[in-house]
């Protein structure tokens, strides 16, 4: 089976690609469609969620972004 990581983080996205060799597709887990556009494309058998927001900032002046994400 072959490995996709997703993110939202295109420079991100990009390091990851290069440092891991996997492929990389956009895909941003509080959008519906964009993670049903990796689904299609992808076809995963198996999903390891792993999203986490980590700006303790962004945290308390936007705790609903944390939510959607986390």
């Amino acid at each position: 089976d072959e490995v996709f990581l997703t993110g939202r983080n295109h420079d991100q996205n990009r390091f990851a690609e290069s440092y891991s060799g996997c492929k990389v597709l956009p895909s941003d887990v509080a959008n519906i469609e964009s993670v049903r556009d990796a689904f299609a494309e992808a076809k995963p058998s198996v999903v390891i969620h792993a999203a986490a927001s980590k700006y303790v900032d962004t945290a308390e002046s936007n705790p609903m972004e944390c939510v959607d994400v986390n």
